[in-house]
């Protein structure tokens, strides 16, 4: 008996499983990239709340342009693959001092990027610093976005709170 080849119908299954293979690979790939960003600012965080904490004008200057422009400079050097943020606060009312005593909190942006830095009120005197980030994280992958996030992106966050340094309150 002769043997058949069925050319056609390995081409017929491949052409089947080949986009279902490369949907795989790039979520792998887009995975990857996400769970690297999502280190990258959760380090950014952690560096940009610690270099807070030790900065004496970031809890008592009333100058909108003055205080964090060291702690947004240092998150920005741990931004590996993360659009930098601005230095500039997006809000004019940014690190007032109030005398009612609330949390006071400034936002920066940047492409793809939030950054707030809120020092908390416990009723006497700023006490801690919170940082938190909001990143959109785009995947290459198609339909990915819609089914994780919003149609574009991936909204990535990190936050860290640390207690003011003795000097800085």
């Amino acid at each position: 008996m002769k043997k058949q080849h069925f050319k056609a119908q390995s081409l017929v299954e491949f052409a089947l499983i080949l986009p279902i293979a490369l949907f795989l690979i790039l979520g792998f790939v887009d995975i990857g990239r996400a769970i690297f960003n999502y280190a990258t600012i959760s380090n950014m965080v952690r560096e940009g709340a610690r270099c807070a904490i030790s900065d004496v004008n970031a809890a008592t200057s009333p100058d909108k342009d003055l205080p964090y422009q060291k702690t947004i400079a240092h998150i920005n050097d741990f931004a590996f693959s993360i659009p930098k943020v601005s230095k500039i606060p997006s809000d004019v009312t940014c690190f007032t001092i109030d005398t009612s005593g609330q949390d006071s909190i400034c936002t920066f942006t940047g492409d793809d990027i939030t950054v707030e830095l809120t020092r908390i009120w416990n009723g006497n005197f700023y006490e801690n610093i919170q940082v938190e980030t909001t990143f959109a994280f785009k995947p290459v992958t198609p339909f990915i976005a819609d089914l994780l996030g919003n149609a574009t992106s991936i909204d990535l966050v990190a936050q860290s709170t640390m207690r003011l340094s003795g000097a800085a309150r």
